[in-house]
């Protein structure tokens, strides 16, 4: 059977810390320590976990060691996914059902829309984001914000308990958990009763901190709660030995509450003088038993007011000195949030976010966010300082993400176009945190409209501020992240002069990150930073390419190389294992860019390291990021042999086919499904130039399908040019076979698509894609013998030429 085990900062005090249980698949038990760490580096808090198998776990046991968890983090991997376990098929269902706040983190890239395919849409935190975005709130930010949440940190304690009328001691053994908890339900069934709190030891840990903790508790109490059951006359439990004397000690009232039918014999020799047992199947009998007691001791109910029913929500909401009641609390909270209490509408809308106590819903989300930001700007302009601009501005690039979360580009836009006005506040404007704020708007801005494809208002109204206050920023400070942020404005400004066909520009933006880009010996130890140091070589590389400074481009990849197997020999991690696999990946597409035969034959190597290191950590572990990246290895060999004439290349292509082929049955994902049609389409040039024309056209028919379901999700023009090129080859064969319907019709989705392309990016380099498209649509028509398409593409090509002067 599996035993609970638990890890904290220190020995003390264990039961009043707030309890986080954390679970995943057995495979990444190496990861599941990692993130375990990272929790107790955030907050002060107890972490449970199972040692042994967990699919032995009872649901008795199941339901008494996590019932009172404060939430529960799971580690997720393609292996949590898609093969049995006990944190997804138990454990989860377990925690929905009893609404435990729930903190799925991916430890894989591109698991996202898998994780909600299979689990359901909730908050997930990704530790290895698919690409770098340097406006995203960073993991270990994510992990303290949702820790603070859930645990209540943010909120004192002894503030939270002061807001009910008075707090009771309830003594129960930890085997009759569910009876103390029945025994809660019906004091606060009783509406009257409902501010009373209830302290209880929730996990029993013996010893001399624990004996403190009781001590302190029973002291803080007003009256002591007895829950009778046959267990609570077993010998020498903890109730008779310690707790009931300590409670007569400092003379408190005990009521005894029999739950369970008990020898009364053998519960007076147990608990000397106890009072009447009360009879709780009697109508109101154990809140008006509590109530009379209170009175006697002249407690009183108190008034409510917003500021209660928000810590007292917050209370039921989590368990915290009243059994959970979610209900409850999240009609408590939206009670103060709707009467305009900040903390408790900030509080709603980060359950409709989460889905926690309520279902996930991200616009409901926003219209609570919408309402706290107008709180916080109320007090800001009322006072501009600091202090009050720094809620504004968390709470502005909060709203933010979430209209990104709905891919809502124009909300986005303006809440980011607000945050931008408040930095440049007088009060203000010079503080770093601002400075850094304002940057990170601009930011941001940028990269939404580069998604939409406007480089050219992406760098003059965005980037070029951004890089003003970077360098600001970077100039007064000696942090090592403020450098890395500079170069990645650098580097955007140079993407967008690359569209802008402005080479010379691109010179520049290279030569000042040259100028900058910090060495590894800098910080050796800290993997995020060596991470975006390998992020930083990669992008420059891309640079060099444009520029066609190859040597310049191999020394950046051949670093990232020195760097992954420097970090790989210091740990055999995920994180690790997967860098040192891409940067060979890297290399060996790097060395392909040439398309020099030299460098070809040094690529297959590049790639056969990628696959060497994929299949050694394979053995131990699932992983579909590895799996995708192996596959990828494979069928960029299966080229190189291509380009080089080896006649093995077609059965490696075949190989490379199968793979992810293997890999798209079992993950049906969308990066997946990206890869399965490229490597299609590639595998059907290799197999054309061998002359396998018929298994050549099936494959592109397979991958054009394929394409066209991303598009159908996504119409982005990397898709549309690509499934014309496909649409292209597989003309070329129906045309070689005479199939003239078919021939015509690929060349007339294929100048529909290259249409779109231009006209999304104004380039002459799509132009000149496009005419060649129509004149073989042309050449498609007239073997067709369809003259009248070929009169129309024929307008369209002089229309073109006319108006473009070409």
């Amino acid at each position: 059977m599996p035993k609970l085990q638990y890890l904290t900062n220190g020995e003390s005090d264990i039961a009043r810390r707030r309890r986080i249980f954390i679970t995943g698949h057995h495979n990444d038990a190496q990861e599941i320590a990692r993130i375990t760490r990272d929790i107790l580096n955030c907050t002060e808090c107890t972490v449970f976990y199972y040692e042994g198998d967990e699919a032995n776990l009872s649901d008795d046991r199941t339901e008494t060691d996590l019932s009172t968890m404060n939430a529960v983090v799971l580690v997720v991997s393609t292996s949590f996914l898609w093969e049995s376990c006990a944190a997804r098929e138990r454990i989860l269902p377990f925690a929905t059902a009893h609404t435990i706040p729930l903190l799925p983190i991916l430890i894989e890239s591109g698991l996202e829309a898998a994780f909600n395919s299979t689990v359901g849409n909730l908050q997930c935190l990704n530790l290895h984001p698919s690409s770098y975005d340097a406006t995203a709130i960073p993991y270990a930010d994510k992990l303290r914000q949702f820790l603070l949440q859930v645990l209540s940190a943010d909120v004192d304690t002894e503030r939270l308990r002061n807001a009910f009328d008075a707090c009771v001691f309830l003594s129960y053994r930890k085997k009759d958990r569910r009876y103390a908890q029945q025994l809660m339900e019906l004091l606060h069934r009783d509406e009257r009763c409902r501010n009373i709190a209830v302290w209880y030891d929730e996990f029993l840990v013996p010893g001399e901190d624990f004996n403190n903790s009781i001590r302190a508790e029973l002291e803080q109490s007003a009256l002591f709660l007895l829950t009778v059951t046959p267990g609570s006359v077993e010998a020498d439990n903890y109730i008779i030995l310690t707790e009931y004397p300590k409670a007569q000690a400092l003379n408190k009232p005990i009521l005894p509450f029999e739950l369970l039918p008990t020898d009364r014999e053998m519960l007076a020799v147990c608990y000397p003088q106890l009072p009447p047992v009360c009879d709780v199947t009697v109508g109101k009998a154990v809140s008006q038993s509590v109530l009379d007691a209170l009175a006697e001791l002249g407690i009183r109910p108190r008034q409510s007011d917003d500021d209660r029913d928000f810590l007292i929500g917050l209370a039921y909401l989590k368990g915290l000195y009243v059994e959970k009641n979610p209900t409850l609390g999240v009609r408590m909270l939206l009670t103060a949030a709707e009467n305009g209490h900040i903390d408790a509408m900030r509080t709603v809308a980060h359950l409709y976010r989460d889905g926690n106590g309520v279902a996930y819903d991200i616009r409901a989300a926003i219209l609570w966010q919408s309402r706290v930001i107008d709180a916080y700007s109320a007090q800001f302009e009322a006072a501009p300082d600091a202090p009050r601009a720094t809620p504004l501005l968390d709470s502005l690039f909060e709203t933010a993400q979430l209209y990104r979360q709905t891919d809502d580009a124009t909300n986005a836009l303006q809440i980011f176009a607000r945050i931008i006005t408040v930095c440049d506040h007088d009060a203000i404007c010079r503080e770093s945190f601002v400075l850094h704020s304002k940057a990170t708007a601009y930011e941001a801005s940028a990269e939404l409209l580069i998604a939409a494809g406007d480089y050219t208002a992406a760098q003059q109204r965005y980037l070029e501020p951004a890089l003003s206050l970077r360098k600001e920023l970077y100039q007064k400070s000696t942090d090592i992240v403020d450098c890395f942020d500079l170069i990645e404005v650098y580097a955007s400004i140079a993407e967008c002069r690359e569209h802008a066909g402005d080479k010379n520009g691109i010179r520049i933006q290279v030569a000042e990150i040259r100028h900058i880009l910090p060495e590894s010996d800098r910080f050796t130890d800290d993997y995020d930073l060596l991470r975006r140091l390998v992020h930083c070589n990669n992008r420059l590389a891309h640079l060099y390419n444009i520029l066609d400074k190859w040597q310049e481009a191999f020394l950046c990849i051949g670093n990232t190389v020195m760097l992954a197997e420097a970090l790989a020999t210091h740990s055999d991690s995920f994180d690790t294992r997967q860098l040192l696999i891409r940067a060979y990946i890297n290399d060996g597409d790097q060395h392909m860019l040439t398309n020099a035969a030299d460098h070809l034959r040094t690529a297959i190597p590049s790639y056969g390291s990628a696959c060497e290191t994929a299949l050694a950590f394979l053995k131990t572990r699932n992983s579909l990021d590895i799996r995708k990246d192996m596959a990828y290895a494979v069928q960029k060999t299966a080229w190189c042999l291509h380009r080089l004439q080896e006649p093995t290349a077609s059965e490696v292509a075949q190989t490379a086919v199968d793979a992810w082929q293997d890999l798209y049955e079992c993950y049906p994902t969308h990066p997946i499904l990206q890869g399965y049609y490229r490597c299609l389409s590639e595998a059907a040039v290799i197999l054309l130039a061998d002359g396998n024309d018929a298994q050549a056209a099936e494959l592109l028919r397979k991958s054009a399908e394929y394409n066209r379901q991303l598009l159908a999700k996504a119409p982005h023009t990397v898709y549309q040019a690509e499934l014309a090129r496909t649409l292209a080859t597989l003309a070329d064969i129906y045309k070689s076979q005479w199939e003239a319907d078919d021939a015509l019709a690929c060349q007339q989705e294929r100048c529909d698509l290259l249409r779109a392309v231009f006209d999304a990016s104004g380039r002459t380099d799509d132009l000149r894609l496009l005419i060649q498209a129509l004149n073989d649509r042309i050449a498609a028509a007239k073997l067709a013998f369809e003259f009248e398409d070929a009169k129309a593409a024929d307008a369209q090509r002089s229309s073109l030429l006319r108006r473009y002067s070409l």
